[in-house]
């Protein structure tokens, strides 16, 4: 998509926002587009879940996440059906709280609550923020927490970065010391950032180098089974879970700086194998946060890549490592241009495929487990909403 007009603050219309029609990136278009195309379904509810161990003052604790909204503009974002932002003023925080205290099995009462929330699509009305906050009461130290955000206002690495500064605040406040400063850029100097980069020198080099590295879509490497149904909700997905060892993987990361080559080397060697293609793209998402810039603000920045593999049937696995490794650090310099503008020029949508691969790997490390004072959040992990855009995503 293009390139919106550059971000330029408008005289609110309502005493509700701060400033009205900020311009999407072509990533949050193609979010917002494809939402609005399967208006059912909640495809990009994105979230997690873990337990409070220990004393929690839940007054204090709603306290601290209305410090995180004053000062994160990206809490107050509200989608608007003209594919723009409005930015709130103020709003009160959507925290609901459940007592389960009293239940013959509380943890499992609020898994089944965990998981019949985030099946529920957000109702985009112009005024409402697309996040909420669920509490469950197991006992007098012991709560359930669940988070969980619209994919157009916050990534995986965000949400994470949620819980740290949650957790910076509450403790300081339950100490009655100052709470620290947040130094970081505001989202929406991103947003801006965004629109003069799209006009830029760089961005025109990032599209070569695209245009060049991908010059037309793969054929698929996986024949979907199931298409979306008659009211827009794409079918239920699969979910399953795998434990690997601290050993295995330990042993994957030796002689390498990072243990995603060898993942990404491992799924493009076995489909070409069983595809007898040459080359394998796989999605690969990226923070794109600009160096150390944004690494601190709230907020959707994540892009991701479609990265082709060159199989050849000579090569040893390392050397296939070796290969990716080159390939991922040429992709990264260029890993802000948006996959949109890539599924465009490709011709996606005319061919009848979903996206320019089949098949996406997210290679995540986050950081959810962290203290609230005299207690801590443990446990946590991620919840799946139950429906997918891609034949196969693998997270590790």
């Amino acid at each position: 998509m293009e390139c919106s007009a550059p971000l330029v603050p408008k005289t609110p219309s309502s005493d509700l926002f701060e400033l009205e029609d900020i311009p999407m990136t072509p990533g949050h278009q193609a979010i917002w587009l494809d939402q609005y195309t399967h208006a059912h379904s909640p495809l990009y509810n994105i979230g997690g879940g873990g337990f409070i161990e220990g004393p929690l003052d839940l007054a204090l604790f709603r306290k601290a996440l209305s410090i995180i909204i004053a000062e994160s503009d990206t809490l107050r974002l509200v989608p608007q059906s003209n594919a723009q932002f409005s930015l709130l003023k103020d709003i009160t925080p959507d925290i609901e709280e459940f007592d389960f205290s009293k239940e013959k099995d509380p943890e499992a009462k609020t898994r089944a609550l965990w998981a019949k929330i985030v099946s529920q699509p957000f109702v985009f009305d112009g005024q409402s923020p697309s996040w909420k906050i669920v509490i469950t009461r197991l006992s007098e130290n012991r709560h359930g927490l669940q988070t969980f955000y619209h994919h157009l206002l916050m990534d995986g690495y965000g949400t994470s970065l949620v819980m740290q500064r949650w957790s910076a605040i509450y403790s300081a406040l339950s100490q009655n010391k100052p709470v620290p400063l947040l130094d970081t850029p505001r989202y929406c100097d991103f947003l801006a950032d965004n629109q003069a980069y799209c006009k830029s020198e760089r961005y025109k080099k990032d599209r070569q180098f695209w245009e060049k590295r991908l010059s037309e879509l793969p054929p698929p490497i996986i024949q979907p089974r199931q298409e979306t149904n008659v009211k827009g909700k794409l079918s239920s997905a699969i979910v399953q879970h795998h434990m690997l060892s601290r050993s295995l993987y330990d042993q994957l990361e030796e002689g390498v700086s990072s243990s995603a080559p060898v993942f990404l080397a491992a799924l493009a060697l076995y489909y070409s194998r069983i595809t007898g293609q040459d080359q394998i793209v796989i999605g690969v998402p990226t923070l794109n946060r600009g160096g150390k810039r944004y690494k601190s603000t709230l907020g959707l920045f994540m892009n991701v890549m479609p990265v082709p593999i060159a199989v050849t049937p000579e090569s040893s696995l390392s050397e296939l490592v070796q290969s990716v490794s080159q390939t991922l650090r040429a992709c990264y310099r260029h890993q802000r241009f948006p996959l949109s503008e890539i599924s465009r020029r490709l011709g996606v949508i005319q061919q009848g495929r979903a996206a320019v691969f089949d098949l996406i790997f997210s290679f995540e490390r986050q950081l959810f487990d962290v203290p609230f004072d005299k207690a801590s959040l443990l446990g946590t992990h991620q919840i799946f909403s139950g429906a997918a855009r891609f034949p196969l995503a693998l997270s590790v």
